[in-house]
This record gives structure tokens, sequence and C-alpha cells, in this order.
């Protein structure tokens, strides 16, 4: 007992020994490097009130204790090169693969993200209040906030904008993409709130390491080409400016959507087999339409396979203030009803915002150029569950426009002998409104028949096809009337258009609602020339 007791004591004293050294250290330390500063400071005549706050706060940061650097643990350089990659790729990893570009390329090649571990990423900490980066400094990595809260500021010296703009960013959030694919100038300052941990990745080191993967190299410079032409096209009415926290229409599914089919079947393939979303007749159905350029599929920032569609919509508005709606097409002289549609076309590859829009004005509206002025477009992505098993996400963008001259098409004429009427009379095709308003499937019949009244039916013909017996109609409405013709339904408004006539066909029209596919299944959310408001 009494030999245990020696041997506790000399233990204790031991400790308190090293321990007390360890702080005497740590204190000599801090007062040679205090005393350094007042030398220099003394020395470069720095005022009295400056070199008072610049003392006070070195001394506060040599009070906190930070997490240690990968630099600062020297034992790590007596690792294999091998086994420090392995290393730093399980600390990285978790938060690189929240960026849905970077967890597609880990997925790839196992053996090749370490590298890039290991090469291009690293963790350091800010103290609060530490600016990571100025506006007008050149860009130099790409930041991903690993928890804490920042502040990000512009001013109108360093960016295109009119006043102090001041914005709080949250943690798990990436900061200045645009380093990675462009030689970026920071628009704002960047500052940590309180202390944080960042991951940076060094843009040259990316590129060195994606060289050096043929596969990787050719989808990581179709990705950097996509993103700088969104960077460079930028600008007002079509966009917002970029600056560093976003750049307009870089959603990573809006950019694969842009890749060559090469590249999107790649991304698609291995989303499908490393997702947890999909198995079985899923994943091979979503591997058929993949392969042969009906679907685009990728990963979302959770790690599951989703399926792309990109949409350009037009919200034409008149001298009126009344929007331009789409409720039926023709083709063959077959009329299909439909809900009140905003016109809208599927994007082509490689096609930006006001490449589409146009497209869309002179295909399927047959505006003259100048016919109308864009103000602004609003991003609406939405997801909803496909027949294919996985999430469906609708990348829309919304073009807000005013009619800038006079629109030109056929004015749809009501046939005397279908007359609606307001005796409760209605066409051969159209359910009675009475029965509908009794149902519960809506306001009076009276409030429809009021909206009808005032309607005005367009037809347009389609430029693609210009026999007379195919093309669109469209009405100008206001929110309040386009919502009651929703409620209407398609099978109330094919109703209503067999009470119309156009300067064709002479006998009498087929009407058919909704527009079916080859599963029988309504394909609306999808058309490529209109879209549900």
């Amino acid at each position: 007992a009494l030999l245990a007791g020696f041997l506790f004591g000399s233990t204790l004293v031991s400790t308190l020994s090293a321990g007390m050294v360890e702080y005497q250290a740590q204190n000599r330390e801090r007062y040679e490097k205090l005393q350094m500063l007042r030398i220099y400071m003394i020395e470069n005549r720095v005022p009295p009130g400056l070199a008072l706050q610049v003392q006070r706060q070195l001394e506060d940061r040599l009070r906190q204790r930070l997490p240690l650097a990968a630099a600062q643990v020297t034992a790590l350089e007596l690792l294999s090169a091998s086994l420090l990659q392995e290393l730093q790729a399980e600390i990285y990893r978790p938060h690189a693969v929240t960026h849905p570009t970077f967890a597609i390329l880990s997925c790839m090649d196992p053996a090749w993200f370490p590298k890039l571990c290991y090469s291009a990423m690293s963790l350091r900490v800010y103290r609060p209040n530490d600016e990571i980066f100025l506006a007008g400094a050149e860009a130099v990595a790409t930041v991903y906030t690993l928890g804490s809260t920042y502040r990000y500021v512009q001013e109108p010296e360093t960016s295109p904008v009119h006043e102090v703009v001041e914005r709080h960013v949250p943690g798990k959030t990436w900061i200045c993409e645009s380093a990675l694919w462009s030689h970026w100038i920071h628009v704002g300052t960047f500052e940590a709130l309180s202390a944080c941990t960042l991951l940076l990745l060094n843009p040259v080191k990316v590129g060195e390491v994606a060289q050096q993967h043929i596969l990787i190299r050719k989808i990581a410079q179709e990705y950097s080409s996509c993103f700088h032409r969104r960077i460079v096209q930028a600008k007002p009415p079509h966009a917002s400016f970029p600056d560093d926290l976003q750049v307009p229409f870089t959603e990573q599914g809006d950019l694969v959507y842009s890749m060559s089919q090469e590249v999107q079947a790649h991304i698609g393939l291995t989303a499908i087999a490393s997702a947890p979303n999909t198995s079985g007749s899923t994943q091979e159905k979503l591997r058929e339409e993949v392969q042969s350029g009906k679907s685009v599929v990728t990963l979302n920032s959770q790690g599951n396979a989703e399926r792309v569609v990109s949409l350009v919509v037009l919200h034409l508005t008149n001298e009126e203030g009344r929007t331009l709606y789409q409720i039926g097409s023709i083709t063959n002289g077959v009329v299909t009803a439909k809900c009140p549609l905003l016109p809208a076309v599927k994007r082509l590859k490689s096609e930006v915002v006001a490449d589409a829009l146009k497209r869309l004005s002179e295909t399927r509206l047959s505006f003259a150029e100048g016919a109308f002025k864009v103000d602004k477009v609003e991003d609406n992505i939405e997801e909803k569950h496909s027949k294919l098993g996985v999430q469906t996400r609708y990348l829309r963008r919304i073009c807000y426009a005013r009619l800038a001259s006079d629109f030109h098409g056929d004015l749809c004429q009501v046939d005397e002998a279908k007359d609606l009427g307001h005796g409760g009379g209605v066409g051969e095709n159209m359910t009675s409104l009475t029965s509908f308003s009794s149902a519960g499937h809506g306001p009076p019949a009276a409030e429809w028949l009021d909206v009808l009244d005032r309607l005005s039916v367009w037809f347009l013909a389609n430029p693609e096809d210009p026999s007379p017996d195919s093309g669109s109609l469209f009405c100008w409405a206001t929110p309040s009337d386009a919502q009651l013709l929703e409620s209407l339904g398609e099978s109330g408004i094919s109703g209503y258009l067999s009470t119309l006539r156009w300067g064709w066909p002479k006998e009498p029209i087929a009407l058919i609602e909704g527009n079916p596919d080859a599963d029988g299944e309504s394909t609306d959310n999808e058309a490529p020339d209109a879209i549900v408001i």
C-alpha cells in the first residue's frame, strides 16, 4: 500500500509539473509575440489609438483555443501518401459530396476522389470577425461553410448595386463556386460572425487532378463551359448580376441539362447505379431513357437520383393588365381543351433562356421580333414523383413580359346555334354548369357564364404546320378569370370551345380533353408547348 501511494504521488507531482512547465511555455510564447508586436508598432510609429486596438485584438485571439489544422500536425508527414490520401478523403468526403457534382465524380471512380481530397482540399479555421475574402480581390478558393453564420456585404464601389447590401449566410453553404470555373474577382466581402471551420477547394489543383482522368476531365470541361456561359450572360432583364453567393441558372440539374448527350448518359447512369432510390424495374427503365436521350438524370444534394425537365415560360401581359393563356390546341381539326396554361417550351441543350424564349415566340406564338419586352425572369423549381419511381425536378424560368405591339390572331366567333345562353342551355359537348355548381365544383354557374361572355378567344396558326386545321387557342384573362376557368375544368372548357367558330373547318370539329400519352397518363406537366399555372 505504501508503494502504491508513493507511485500515485510521484505520478501526480510529475503531471502537475509537466502542466506547469507547459503553461509557462505558453505564457512565454504569448509574451514574446506581444513584445514583438509592440516593438514593431513603435518602430513604425503607429498611432497610440490604433496600437491599443491592435494589441487588444491580439491578446484576445491568443487566449482562444482553436481546432488543429492539418499543417500543425507534423506527425502526418510520416504517413505514406496512399494512407494520407485515404485519411483526408474520410475527413473531407462528407462535406464535399454535399455538392451534387462532386457526389457524381466520387461515384465514377472511387480511387480518383481521394486524390482530389489530398491535392485540392483543406480545412481552415477562422476566428470571429475574420474576413474570409475581400471585395476586389482575386478569388483563390471555393468555400464550403461547415457551420456557424456569416455576413456577406456588397458596396456600390465594387459591385453592381446601388446601395450597400448586407446578407447573412447560414452554414452548410457553397460559396464562390465561380472560382472553380472562371477567373473570378470577388464583388463582396465575406466575414465570419463566430469561430468556424471552412472547407477550401483550390481551383488550380482541382483542374490538375481532373486532367488525370479522361472521363472526369471531359465532364469538368463541359460543366465549366456551361457555368462560364451563365456567368457571362447573367444580366438584367433576363437575370440578376452574378455575385459570390450565386450565379443565376447554375442549379446543378440545369447545367447537366445543357451538356452533350454523351456526358449526360455517363452522369445519369452513374446516378442510377449509386442512388439508393433506384432498383429493379425502375432502374432498368431509367437506364433505357437515359441511354436513348429521353431523360436527364442526376443526383440531388441528398444523394438520390432525380429526373430533370427544364422549361421556359412566358407570362405576357397586355396594356389592360390581362395575361395570355392557352386554353386549347388543334391538330388535324381535333381540339384538345386545356386548363389555362401559360405558353412554355422545353429548353434545348446548349440553349439559354433568351434563345428558348425567342424560339417560343417564333414557333408557337408567331410573334415578330420586338413584339414584347421582358421585365424580369424568375426561377420556379418544383419536384413531383414521376411514374419512373423517382422525383422529377421541373426547372421553370418564368419570363415576365409586356406586350409591345399589336396582337395578331384570328378572333373566334360564337356559333349562334350553340350559344351557351343564360337560360341554362349549353352546347352538346358541355356538361351542365348548373350540375357543376350544385356538385360543389366551384362558384355558381352565373359567374362562369359571365366570364365566358367577356372572354375573347384567338386562334394562332402553328408556323411549323401552316395547315388551316392546326394551331392553338389563346385568351387574354385576368388572374381571377383564369382561376374560374381552371375550376371549370377541361370538360367545361371543351364544351365552351364547342360553341365557337373559326374560319375552318366547315364540318363540326371533334373535341377531346387533356393530352394522354402512350401510357394513358396526362403529360400536361411536361408538354413542350404549355405549362399549368
